[in-house]
């Protein structure tokens, strides 16, 4: 197998200075611009990058993106085929049509924030940017700025409240229109922005990368010149939610200044979100007396409440999502999480004041008051006595239960043992009194994990097919489980400073307290996250997909020690041991149950074609998780996690 050239070789042709929209895809500026993400670090680092500015060609490729009308003829979001079994678990959530009016305005905006944002940027630009707060209805003179056709913008639409917004649930972006007709229309004109961003990198066109990192950037910048200018600006729903968007799209946008940006950033919004008072608790139990005689009045508030809720879980969401991927701790505290958790979804999607009205009365039979849901943290508190039951968990409900604080005390007590344990010899395990107390609360934590499996489990056990929503659950339920069972840290740090596979045997141990545990774990979460249908796929589902692949890589390494070799990690496995098939396998599978408990059997997985893939050694997982990216949509983060997957495989199949 050919080696990669050398860094010097490879960088020493690539010049920051010429770095342009044109060359940007380049296969040498792609592998500079991919080594120097911060995380998803598995090989080892490339010196010298150059310094590219990345930023500028992004907004460069953003402004000739706005002057092509004949682009958006090209760009069509993720769509699954409506016959497809995976089609039925979609939620399909339809915008409402976007007016000529409506696109003219958001146009008019659009060339205001991207002047604003080159200006920043010492992008050269045509006119010095006007005053956000004096736009009005007249101010319709866009520039070259050129929108997508209203129909087009509302395709774009549809495929963002199918993918982010059942995710991340606000109630307000199907609302284009209306959301625009405000007298301050900057704000709901930035989500908006970044609703178009985040749909266009279902279209899989080169494009699309300027496209939505470009409005990330614009969106950025002008958020944060706004709350500068004007502090009180800071506890605006539709900011707060503009700065999740932000963060999200930037985590996951595969590039480094974005990614920086969002670690950076998030302790901000956080910040603003927590001194905000949409986190401030209200009692929102209601009179049903009251509600049946000012029935309108009552919706409108209620709807009001139920969007700052859901702001608020959502946020929690996004914590968590970026504590497990990017491996730092949570931001947000369970003691803060005092509102109401959202209402269920025959409430939300209630399209008239009757028809809420009408629900409220039969989830009220036999009472006088509608009793809002409990918070998060008084629901935590009854799940630790035990006085959570399964009937009153609904999906999302068992997903921030998962959240907060459960991933928080794995992520801490992790960091904990990382330190305490790690000695000069990396192949042992330094064990004192304060490592073995938390070794005992890593233990709690574990059969936290199990207490919420049992009360999960009930409610999906008969779903043959879940919802989009109990799926994610789970898949985030086993990848938090995995690092209660391994240190991930550890896994990704020797992947990177080991000379193969060899050297990695000797500690792999040390990295995995559990290998059958693991490779279940792992088994479920890829079993769950294949099933996921392309469109609406969590932007974070190649960050899953490398976690497996590490994980399980490392598993195989940990049973066939301690001398190592393609030809004894083979040999090691009886020709009598019977196979697992851990991604096909449902979790209370009689097979699983005894590989689980008595360490019978061998893990395999289940390919389309009905074959079994045994997993031998550590390439094998590796290669199989590559295939499963090279069928995902081919956004710049999902590349770039595969290519550092192909560099480890390639890196490592030469030993052995």
């Amino acid at each position: 197998m050919a080696k990669r050239p050398s860094s010097p070789k490879l960088h020493g042709r690539v010049n920051p200075s010429s770095l342009t929209v044109a060359n940007f895809y380049d296969t040498e500026v792609v592998q500079v611009v991919q080594n120097a993400w911060p995380k998803f670090r598995c090989n080892p680092a490339r010196s010298e990058l150059p310094n590219f500015k990345n930023t500028s060609t992004h907004l460069q490729g953003l402004a000739e993106i706005l002057k092509d009308q004949d682009m958006w003829n090209e760009w069509h979001p993720a769509v699954d085929e409506p016959t497809s079994p995976a089609s039925r678990t979609i939620p399909h959530v339809r915008c409402e049509p976007v007016h000529s009016h409506t696109r003219d305005k958001l146009a008019s905006i659009t060339q205001t924030m991207l002047s604003a944002t080159l200006q920043r940027h010492n992008v050269v630009t045509e006119s010095a940017a006007p005053s956000l707060y004096n736009m009005d209805e007249t101010c319709t003179s866009h520039g070259y700025v050129v929108l997508p056709p209203v129909s087009t913008l509302e395709s774009f639409f549809n495929a963002y409240a199918n993918r982010i917004e059942y995710t991340y649930p606000s109630g307000t972006t199907t609302t284009p229109n209306e959301m625009l007709a405000s007298k301050q229309p900057w704000i709901p004109a930035l989500l908006l922005l970044l609703m178009l961003g985040a749909s266009a990198i279902g279209t899989e066109s080169r494009k699309s990368y300027f496209f939505s990192i470009g409005l990330t950037e614009v969106a950025r910048v002008n958020m944060l010149r706004a709350v500068d200018d004007n502090s009180e600006l800071r506890s605006e729903p539709l900011l707060l939610q503009c700065a999740l968007l932000v963060t999200v799209l930037a985590a996951f946008s595969g590039d480094k200044y974005q990614m920086n940006a969002a670690t950076g950033n998030r302790a901000a919004y956080i910040a603003m979100l927590t001194q905000s008072s949409v986190m401030q608790h209200s009692n929102q139990s209601m009179s049903i007396t009251d509600r049946r005689s000012n029935t309108e009045a009552s919706f409108a508030k209620w709807k009001e409440f139920e969007c700052q809720n859901r702001l608020v879980y959502s946020w929690t969401s996004v914590d968590v999502e970026l504590s497990l991927f990017y491996d730092t701790p949570p931001l947000m505290c369970i003691n803060d999480m005092r509102v109401a958790i959202p209402s269920g979804n025959r409430l939300w999607q209630a399209v008239s004041a009757a028809d809420w009205l009408r629900v409220i009365e039969q989830k009220s039979i036999g009472y006088r008051t509608y009793a809002a849901n409990p918070s998060l943290c008084e629901l935590f508190r009854g799940f630790a006595d035990g006085r959570t039951t399964p009937s009153r968990v609904s999906p999302w409900t068992l997903q921030l239960l998962l959240h907060h604080p459960i991933q928080s005390m794995v992520c801490h007590v992790r960091q904990y043992l990382e330190c305490i344990e790690q000695s000069g010899n990396s192949r042992k395990s330094l064990r004192t009194t304060t490592s073995n107390s938390m070794r005992g609360q890593l233990s709690q934590v574990q059969s936290l994990l199990g207490q919420w499996w049992d009360l999960a489990h009930p409610t999906f056990a008969n779903d043959f097919e879940p919802c989009l929503q109990t799926r994610i659950t789970l898949i985030l339920y086993h990848l938090i489980s995995l690092n209660a069972v391994t240190s991930f840290a550890m896994i990704e740090n020797l992947m990177r400073e080991t000379n193969g596979p060899g050297e990695m045997s000797q500690s792999a141990h040390l990295c995995v307290d559990d290998v059958e545990d693991a490779f279940f774990h792992t088994g479920q979460a890829l079993r769950h996250l294949k099933a996921l249908p392309i469109s609406v796929r969590p932007l974070w589902w190649p960050a899953a997909i490398y976690r497996v692949a590490l994980v399980a890589s490392v598993c195989t390494l940990a049973n066939s020690r301690p001398q190592w070799s393609m030809q004894a990690g083979m040999s090691h496995k009886s020709h009598n041991a019977k196979v697992v098939l851990i991604n096909h396998c449902l979790p209370d599978d009689h097979v699983l149950e005894i590989y689980r408990k008595s360490r019978e059997g061998e893990p395999a997985l289940l390919m389309d074609d009905g074959s079994v893939l045994e997993i031998l050694w550590t390439v094998t997982i590796i290669d199989y998780c590559v295939d499963l990216l090279n069928h995902d949509l081919a956004t710049a983060f999902s590349l770039g996690v595969r290519n550092r997957l192909e560099t480890l495989s390639s890196r490592w199949g030469t030993f052995g």
